[in-house]
């Protein structure tokens, strides 16, 4: 699946993008490569994964003002999987850890790799030009 960012350039797996990320009330800019895409919906308050090219199935939906049930189709939303590559616009190195129990029984904070991160906000994305 490809997409287009706010500026017209599509992007998709395997393509580097920016995208905004905060920590508390610090924002900045990160970049990371697309790892995956897809679409998904919302029934009972689990959000299901569809097939490229499936239609959301119908669910059924309690209108409050004719006080009936109907049935619609579910609401469904597009996800982005990524992978930072560390770099951000703050002029800090972004890591990972893990408290890791050492040889005398304390705990140590140990780097680890960056985690993908699923983005479920994704009108800011910018996709970086090749």
């Amino acid at each position: 699946m490809r997409l287009t960012d706010w500026r017209g350039n599509e992007y998709g797996v395997g393509d580097t993008i920016l995208y905004a990320r905060m920590s508390g009330r610090s924002c900045e800019i990160s970049e990371a490569t697309v790892v995956d895409i897809w679409r998904t919906y919302s029934d009972k308050g689990r959000y299901n994964r569809l097939a490229e090219g499936e239609e959301a199935p119908s669910v059924q939906i309690f209108n409050f003002a004719t006080r009936e049930h109907e049935t619609r189709p579910a609401r469904t939303e597009t996800r982005v999987k990524v992978q930072p590559n560390g770099r951000g616009s703050r002029d800090f190195y972004r890591t990972d850890y893990a408290y890791v129990k050492n040889a005398e029984g304390d705990y140590e904070r140990v780097e680890t790799s960056i985690k993908p991160v699923t983005l479920n906000i994704i009108a800011n994305i910018t996709a970086v030009p090749k």
